[in-house]
């Protein structure tokens, strides 16, 4: 089997290796089933490669499972799945499989971008859209332009499905060989939102299939546009929660106190209960040292102005370019900085050293507290407008 199978089923886990290999080889999946060639001594010509029989694939699927089970390694069922039973090669479906299920094990293997639907003239509420009807309307639109292949699956921790596309090379053989990074673009799309995650669309044939997209999510007399929204990132956790349809997307840094609930009491919760929890509190406060009290009171502030720890909404990269108008004693003149942050979480990192006595919270401008969600931008006079 070529390298290019077996390095994909390499990159994951044993027990997700075995999982897929259990799907492929269910009872109703026989475009999955791996095949046989026998070998007779006294044929003319070497026999066609036949499917397994019943006996056959349950002696296979114990054979996996036993594998599972032992302390054998990854290799030896890979080898097994490309030398063995899978020698003719993987369909495209097994491939997606594979593909998403590196997405779903390894959360920062695609960088994302964050585009929003929206009407083409601006006007009427956004379009909001599910994965299944988005792919059939998608694959409609391409049938006529190239030859492709759209898989859909519901991602198994997040509210929102994966959509790998390939789009096939019109080359002599291009069909035969297995998709490249170059040829595969996946979307993301949350449960009634009008946002899709993405990722590169660069190539003249992704740029087509970003048309595609676009005619696949219009009506008639209804034009429909993807816009992007200056957030990339490698965690679809993060876009969910800064682009989804939750009330975290439209509460970010220091408004977040109100999307967890920690201003306003849940008009369902009992008042008594309410006035005891803020009494305790008060009184928690009254019988600490007056150190530690001061550090309470200024971990409130911060949090009031950059928002509580949240890793959900971590960003690994944020971009800015500053255009201000500066004095540097010869007069006003316009100073243009680029400001690139990184990390495990660069607001998060704003927010630790604020904690630390680094930063002054009060004075962190609103891009840098990571209240637009946005991962770049320009700031100009110290206002964002792009």
């Amino acid at each position: 089997m070529s390298p290019a199978i077996v390095r994909p089923l390499l990159r994951l886990r044993k027990d997700a290796v075995v999982r897929l290999v259990a799907r492929w080889l269910a009872d109703d999946n026989e475009a999955c089933h791996p095949w046989r060639q026998d070998d007779d001594d006294d044929a003319v010509e070497p026999q066609p490669p036949r499917p397994l029989d019943p006996d056959e694939l349950a002696e296979v699927r114990d054979a996996y499972a036993a594998l599972g089970r032992t302390a054998g390694s990854r290799r030896a069922i890979v080898d097994r799945v490309a030398h063995t039973d899978w020698y003719r090669g993987l369909n495209l479906r097994q491939l997606a499989e594979i593909d998403c299920q590196h997405i779903f094990d390894r959360g920062t293997a695609v960088t994302w971008t964050a585009s929003r639907a929206q009407a083409g003239d601006g006007a009427g509420p956004p379009p909001v859209f599910q994965a299944r009807a988005f792919a059939d309307a998608l694959g409609a639109q391409l049938a006529p332009l190239m030859a492709h292949h759209i898989y859909v699956t519901e991602h198994p921790t997040l509210p929102l499905a994966v959509v790998r596309v390939v789009l096939h090379d019109a080359a002599a053989g291009a069909l035969t060989r297995p998709p490249t990074f170059r040829d595969t673009v996946y979307c993301a799309v949350p449960s009634g939102a009008p946002t899709i995650f993405h990722s590169a669309l660069m190539t003249p044939a992704q740029r087509m299939l970003r048309e595609c997209i676009e005619h696949a999510l219009s009506r008639p007399g209804r034009r429909v546009e993807l816009v992007r929204t200056s957030l990339s990132a490698r965690s679809l956790e993060s876009l969910l929660t800064l682009r989804g349809p939750g009330r975290h997307a439209r509460a970010l840094g220091g408004w977040a106190v109100y999307a967890d609930d920690k201003v306003d009491a849940s008009p369902l919760a009992a008042a008594e209960a309410v006035v005891a929890a803020a009494a305790a509190a008060a009184r928690e406060d009254a019988r600490a040292p007056p150190v530690e009290r001061a550090r309470r009171r200024r971990a409130r502030e911060i949090d009031a102005r950059l928002g509580a720890a949240r890793p959900a909404a971590a960003l690994e990269r944020a971009t800015f370019e500053l255009d201000e108008e500066a004095d540097l004693g010869n007069g006003p003149v316009r100073v243009r900085l680029r400001i690139a942050l990184e990390g495990a979480d660069v607001f998060g990192g704003i927010r630790e050293l604020a904690h630390a006595g680094v930063v002054d919270a009060a004075k962190v401008p609103p891009w840098l507290a990571g209240e637009h969600g946005v991962s770049s931008g320009t700031i100009r006079d110290g206002r964002l407008v792009q």
